[in-house]
C-alpha cells in the first residue's frame, strides 16, 4: 500500500487527458472542453473556485460545522471499505472536491470529468479510481459515468 504519488517522469506537463463537447456558457453552440493538469499559474483561481462554488453548494458543507462533518464522514467511509483489498491493488487514484463553476452547470461536465479519470489513471499506470460522492449531483454523474457504488449511507446518520 502506497500513500505517496510520484508522477511518471515520461508524462509531459501539462498534459491534456480528455476532451469532450458540451454547450458553450453563452449559447447553444457545442464547444470543446478539456481535462488537463492544472498549471501553477491557475492555483489561486482553482482555490477560489473551490471556495466559491464547492463549499457553498456541497451538501456536507451546508451544515453548521462543515470541516468536522466532512472529516467525520470521510473517517466513517474509510472505516467501512478498503479499496486496496477490494481491488487487490497497492495504489489507487482518488480525488476530493469535484466542482464545476455554477455558470457551467447543466452541461454534463461533471460526468465527463469522471469519464476523464480512465485516461488519467492509465497515464499514471494505475488500474483503479475511487472517490467519495457526497452530493446528489456528483452521485448522479457517477452513475452516468458507470461508476460502481461500493458503499452508501444516509447522511442524517451523523
Amino acid at each position: 500500500m502506497s500513500l505517496l504519488f510520484k508522477r511518471p517522469e515520461n508524462l509531459m506537463f501539462p498534459k491534456i487527458y480528455y476532451t469532450f463537447k458540451a454547450k458553450d456558457v453563452d449559447c447553444e453552440i457545442l464547444v470543446e472542453y478539456r481535462v488537463q493538469d492544472l498549471p501553477e499559474t491557475y492555483f489561486k483561481e482553482a482555490l477560489s473556485l473551490l471556495s466559491e462554488h464547492f463549499l457553498s453548494c456541497e451538501e456536507l458543507c451546508a451544515s453548521h460545522d462543515c470541516w468536522n462533518d466532512v472529516v467525520d464522514v470521510l473517517t466513517h467511509i474509510n472505516n467501512q471499505i478498503n479499496p486496496f483489498e477490494i481491488f487487490n491493488v497497492d495504489q489507487y487514484f482518488t480525488a476530493y472536491g469535484l466542482v464545476v463553476n455554477s455558470k457551467y452547470r447543466g452541461r454534463e461536465i461533471v460526468t465527463e470529468m469522471l469519464k476523464a479519470r480512465i485516461p488519467i489513471i492509465k497515464a499514471f499506470g494505475l488500474k483503479v479510481t475511487v472517490t467519495i460522492f457526497t452530493g446528489i449531483g456528483s452521485q448522479t454523474a457517477a452513475k452516468k459515468a458507470d461508476y460502481d457504488d461500493l458503499y452508501s449511507f444516509k447522511y442524517i446518520k451523523f
